[in-house]
């Protein structure tokens, strides 16, 4: 058992029919007050190992049979720490999540109980596991990851440990305007601009038919085109400082 777990021991005789027989439980061989059925049981505060033994006495002809058996009190499981590949994501991308413990020997396979912001996280009960958190109403969001683990042994229990705060960022939003038809006679006959909803700076990428256009990589995009009989394909790819992408609607 773990510091603080409880054990309960019972003797087992061999003739159960035998009359007048007192019992006594003795622990590392000295009397234990008011321990005197078949079955003892207690809690263990202290890391050792504790001898226990039984003596069943018949009154009337001071028979007396004895067994014992010994129990190993070993320390708590304790969490280390946790961690995250990372602390900063974009919203919908993945993190993984991992808690390092110390397991004491022999007290069976560990279970974590896992918690996001305080709320009990359904069905994990592994030292790691990976999730793709959102960011709520398009803001940035904290997540806090904690944790404890025990062990099927009685009294197995660690204390909760947290993480480093997550933070989840919305992906920038993007649309582009202007004009859609334009005279090929302008100096810049096409004129486009990059409209963003986000909540950090943006960097810019236009493509041409899913091409890259080199150098264009400002919110506004200023080209002279060609006529011809069917339509240019505009699109813009931004992305905020943690990296968070998003491409727009191809404009026509």
């Amino acid at each position: 058992i773990c510091v603080g777990g409880e054990v309960t021991m019972t003797a087992h005789l061999n003739d159960w029919n035998a009359d007048q027989i007192v019992y006594q439980w003795y622990k590392d061989d000295v009397l234990i007050p008011g321990a005197t059925d078949l079955t003892y049981t207690t809690t263990l505060d202290e890391v050792a190992e504790y001898e226990f033994s039984f003596s069943a006495t018949q009154l009337t002809s001071s028979c007396t049979a004895t067994g014992s058996v010994n129990v190993e009190v070993v320390n708590d499981p304790v969490i280390n720490n946790i961690t995250l590949d990372v602390y900063e994501i974009c919203d919908g991308r993945q993190v993984t999540i991992t808690a390092d413990a110390t397991i004491p020997a022999g007290v069976g396979e560990p279970v974590y109980t896992w918690y996001r912001n305080g709320d009990l996280i359904e069905g994990v009960t592994a030292a790691s596991f990976t999730e793709s958190p959102l960011a709520v109403d398009g803001d940035a969001t904290p997540y806090v990851y904690s944790a404890y683990v025990t062990n099927p042994a009685s009294g197995c229990q660690s204390e909760i440990v947290a993480a480093t705060e997550l933070v989840v960022y919305a992906n920038p939003t993007v649309t582009i305007s202007g004009d859609p038809i334009v005279c090929d006679l302008d100096e810049n006959n096409v004129t486009l601009t990059a409209n963003v909803i986000g909540e950090l700076p943006i960097d810019y990428q236009w493509y041409e038919n899913d091409t890259p256009i080199s150098g264009e990589t400002n919110q506004v995009l200023d080209l002279t085109k060609p006529y011809r009989e069917y339509p240019y394909s505009f699109s813009v790819e931004v992305t905020n400082e943690v990296g968070c992408t998003t491409f727009s609607e191809p404009f026509l």
